[in-house]
């Protein structure tokens, strides 16, 4: 029987899914350990390949711990954490997963914003609170907001790739006008396009961003494009925290200049800042919009295609660098 190839994986993941990994590979948890350092040292002379998320770090000393590794492959479509530039010098090939999971975060960007622009969480809280009893009487009568209606409005998707796309169409059936920004016009879309996320935003009623991340957009959504958007504004993330200038957002956010947020992704993330948990017109949800088990076994199928791929010499189905 062949000998199983050594895989380590940087991040703690579903259990069912990660399995399907383990079918094949011997897979070496590194969050487990309590000294990575020494845990990795351990795997110096096995591990072959890397199975990382966009949330973890990859950068040089990460890659000299292991000296035969060859491919490290994210779970998701950003690689913006693993430095591609180190992987190269090295001869590693790094791949990614496109497209296995856009309609799910589409599906989760649009519960987002309705959620926030329909004041979901608010209401809830109402309830929960015992107010809304009190609402039909009583010496102090409570009132929930009433908000603006959902359908109708005009959508403004900033980075319309495959997430994008997904969001443009389920807009369309809630009958909104879309408009886009992204690096360049797309040839095979309708919808108006915008030369710069601050024209997007002094258009549109609701901001969508679905961009990759990277110094490219960094802060892309910045203080004026939030007020821009303006008081009635909502905005929704679930593209990368770093894309938003996160204390012009939480500032906006306090003082009624931006009526609220959706956001599943975060800078600096998993930690939020105190503040912006503090934010009635925020709801904040940990970086799970593309997580659902269809697309997690689309993803996974896609790193072992990948892996196998590699350890067999052949292309790779999604190398980035």
């Amino acid at each position: 029987m062949k000998q199983k190839e050594h895989i380590l994986a940087t991040f703690h993941f579903d259990e069912d899914i990660l399995a399907i990994m383990e079918k094949e590979f011997i897979v070496h948890r590194l969050w487990e350990a309590q000294d990575k350092t020494a845990f990795m040292q351990g795997l110096a002379g096995t591990v072959r390949a890397v199975f990382t998320s966009a949330t973890i770090k990859i950068d040089p000393a990460f890659m000299d711990a292991l000296p035969k590794l060859e491919i490290i492959c994210g779970f998701g479509a950003g690689y913006e954490r693993i430095d591609l530039a180190a992987a190269s010098a090295r001869g590693i090939k790094v791949t990614n997963v496109e497209a296995t999971n856009s309609g799910c975060v589409a599906d989760f960007a649009m519960g987002l914003l309705i959620s926030t622009a329909r004041g979901m969480m608010p209401a809830v809280r109402f309830v929960r609170t015992g107010k809304w009893p009190a609402r039909f009487g009583g010496a102090d009568p409570q009132l929930y907001p009433i908000t603006p209606r959902f359908y109708g409005r005009k959508l403004g998707i900033l980075g319309m790739g495959q997430i994008g796309l997904a969001v443009a169409r389920r807009a369309v059936a809630f009958d909104m006008d879309v408009g886009y920004h992204n690096r360049k016009p797309r040839a095979d879309v309708n919808h108006s396009y915008f030369g710069s996320p601050l024209e997007l935003a002094e258009w549109c009623d609701y901001l969508v961003i679905s961009a990759p991340g990277g110094e490219g957009t960094k802060h892309l959504v910045n203080g004026a494009v939030l007020d821009a958007l303006g008081p009635s504004g909502v905005v929704v993330n679930v593209g990368r925290g770093s894309i938003i200038d996160q204390q012009a957002l939480i500032e906006r956010l306090s003082d009624g200049r931006l009526r609220a947020a959706g956001l599943d992704v975060i800078d600096g993330e998993p930690a939020v800042p105190a503040k912006l948990l503090e934010l009635e017109n925020a709801v904040i949800t940990p970086h799970c919009a593309g997580v659902t088990r269809e697309s997690s076994e689309a993803s996974m199928d896609t790193v072992l295609r990948n892996i196998r791929a590699q350890f067999a010499g052949q292309p790779l189905l999604t190398q980035v660098n």
